[in-house]
């Protein structure tokens, strides 16, 4: 006997969302963990070279403003507000805002939390280690790094 299309819907979206919660874990390990840092500097570095090389000249009492579309787990506008930017992080993904927001505001030293990024997937690994490796989040202390530099950092939901 078949099950009802409402258990396959169901099943159905819960795999779909499982899939997205386990994409954003693999993010949070780029954006936010010292294992991300190359992939994330790859990314990021030309981005903030180019901001830094168009504004040399960055006044303190007033300093440019940044709207960092689609802005993912906030890793991005953290740096540029460290660069001397207001900078807003624009981002559609609830489940992106609800991640960032966490690591942003509740983080209270580096490396607070342990994530197991790997453990549902057998996907390119050698050995059960490599599947069940923690991973220490966030690399940074945001709070300290914003304070450091005279920081500013504003969240929000594009609709």
């Amino acid at each position: 006997m078949d099950p009802p299309l409402v258990t396959i819907y169901f099943l159905g979206c819960l795999s779909y969302y499982n899939l997205y919660v386990r994409c954003i874990i693999r993010n949070i390990v780029r954006d936010w963990a010292a294992e991300g840092k190359k992939e994330c500097d790859q990314c990021y570095k030309p981005i903030l070279e180019e901001l830094d090389g168009l504004f040399p000249n960055r006044s303190k009492d007033r300093p440019p403003s940044c709207l960092v579309p689609g802005a993912g787990l906030g890793r991005l506008a953290l740096e540029i507000s460290c660069l001397g930017f207001i900078s807003q992080g624009n981002e559609f993904s609830y489940y992106m805002m609800i991640c960032s927001s966490f690591i942003l505001n509740n983080a209270q030293i580096a490396e607070q939390w342990t994530i197991y990024p790997w453990i549902h997937s057998n996907c390119n690994s050698l050995s059960d280690n490599d599947q069940l490796r923690p991973v220490l989040i966030p690399d940074i202390h945001q709070a300290s790094f914003l304070r450091a530099n005279h920081a500013n950092i504003v969240e929000s939901i594009q609709t």
